[in-house]
């Protein structure tokens, strides 16, 4: 009995893992589809890997506009979101469970000083957008834009103000230093799951 209780656990274990990994395939696919709808004015990379500052920084998505480079990263969370802009930890709530997550607007600010330091463009030229699923409840107070999958496209289309005059050369910049090496990316997630 005690076997079949610790195969069970195990199972449950792999279970979990294997459908967190699922949940945050699908919200990458669902951002990716929505970019897609944006209008030509608008360049889109999806799963952006860089090397800058002696590690590597994945980035989930970006769109190069004339009106900045938007780095969009994605958390396909379902349930409530409570979180402040400087808080180091944020919290999910999902029915009488609690988790916590680190602040993803400090991760994303991490991608944008990886881009500033490959593109050579100043701070104010980058756009830093947080997406959750359409499913979350979002309890937000911050001044970065922290928005749902069905918003993000008119979040972007919101930014009006010419900042940027050569995105063709940007956007080839980013995809020329796009680390495509597979082994390199595995050792990336592995890096990452040591961190958390």
């Amino acid at each position: 009995m005690e076997i079949f209780t610790l195969v069970l656990i195990i199972l449950g274990y792999f279970f979990k893992k294997t459908l967190s990994k699922i949940k945050g395939s699908i919200g990458e696919e669902t951002v990716k589809r929505e970019l897609n709808k944006l209008n030509n004015n608008y360049l889109v990379l999806n799963d952006i890997m860089l090397f800058s500052d002696n590690k590597t920084h994945q980035i989930d998505h970006l769109v190069i506009s004339d009106f900045g480079i938007i780095v969009i990263e994605m958390k396909n969370y379902s349930g409530t979101i409570i979180g402040n802009e400087h808080d180091k930890i944020w919290i999910q709530k999902v029915g009488k469970q609690t988790n916590k997550l680190n602040n993803p607007i400090i991760q994303n600010h991490g991608h944008i000083l990886a881009l500033k330091d490959i593109t050579k463009e100043k701070e104010n030229k980058f756009i830093s957008i947080i997406c959750f699923g359409n499913n979350s409840i979002l309890k937000i107070n911050t001044t970065t834009k922290v928005v749902k999958i069905k918003d993000l496209n008119k979040t972007i289309k919101a930014y009006k103000t010419k900042r940027i005059n050569n995105k063709e050369d940007i956007y080839n910049t980013i995809k020329k230093a796009n680390i495509v090496d597979k082994n390199i990316r595995k050792n990336h997630v592995k890096m990452i799951k040591k961190e958390h």
